[in-house]
């Protein structure tokens, strides 16, 4: 049981490790988060049996997750992409919330607030960049 858990344990670090090179970054997301959920991090022995090499990447692919700082070192490393690129989702949605929630629509003298709208348009530009092949 041990040995197919190691298997298993393996077979999902390569599948992340292909969702980063393929710079879908949605799913890299969801299956860092999922090994780092408590109920997995209990399994010692499956973690013991990996090696000290694939428990280092995934360190740093941990890091890459991190929220801290606004998602800083994500942030940093999705400018370093090339597209087309999956994004994180929520991460978006956050990012126009915050810009929604943060900002009147319109101003004191009825006016339409332009630079709330600037914001919105910048999340879904950057979002559409993301996704347009690079033509050489």
């Amino acid at each position: 049981m041990k040995y197919q858990q190691k298997r298993i344990t393996l077979n999902v670090y390569s599948l992340l490790y292909r969702c980063k090179e393929h710079q879908n970054l949605s799913t890299f997301f969801a299956i860092t988060m999922g090994l780092s959920n408590i109920a997995v991090s209990r399994l010692t022995q499956t973690w013991e049996r990996l090696p000290n090499k694939l428990k280092r990447t995934f360190a740093q692919y941990e890091s890459l997750v991190d929220p801290s700082r606004n998602h800083r070192k994500y942030r940093m490393f999705l400018t370093k992409l090339d597209p087309p690129i999956i994004p994180f989702p929520p991460l978006l949605l956050k990012d126009m919330t915050f810009t929604n929630e943060g900002n009147k629509t319109f101003l004191e003298n009825n006016l339409v607030n332009f630079e709330k709208m600037v914001h919105y348009t910048k999340s879904s530009l950057s979002y559409s960049l993301l996704q347009k092949h690079k033509t050489h």
